[in-house]
């Protein structure tokens, strides 16, 4: 509701763009924001003045996230996939990480040797390559 409030006054406060097509972008965490600001916008829009309505055209989400279960999955796909992580810890982490019951405390403060240095690995490997953890 914040950001409805904001673009009300920015597009005040900011005339001229008034009647400019609006578009909302993000990436990451804004998976869960945008959809909600979208929604927001064309519920407003259905009873608003004409004078007072945002021309919302489009949304655009970057690596969102959309909720954790399938983040999860997706970043331990992700590093099986590219052998950041060994298919026993893959299998591991699907099994017990995917929903963070009490399985996945227990999987992964069993640091094991291979654990370990996959771990060590994976972060020279993604320096090496100019990747972030934080954008898989």
């Amino acid at each position: 509701k914040d950001s409805y409030v904001f673009l009300i006054n920015w597009f005040s406060r900011f005339s001229q763009f008034k009647n400019s097509d609006f578009y909302i972008a993000g990436e990451s965490y804004a998976g869960f924001y945008i959809p909600e600001l979208a929604q927001l916008l064309v519920r407003k829009n259905l009873h608003a003045h004409p004078s007072s309505k945002i021309l919302l055209k489009g949304v655009m989400i970057g690596n969102g996230m959309m909720d954790f279960i399938n983040t999860r999955r997706g970043v331990y796909e992700y590093h099986w996939t590219h052998a950041l992580i060994s298919d026993n810890n893959y299998q591991g982490l699907m099994k017990n990480c995917i929903d963070i019951k009490s399985g996945c405390q227990e999987f992964t403060d069993k640091a094991t040797e291979e654990t370990v240095l996959t771990l060590i690995r994976a972060g020279k490997i993604a320096r090496q390559i100019h990747i972030s953890f934080a954008r898989i």
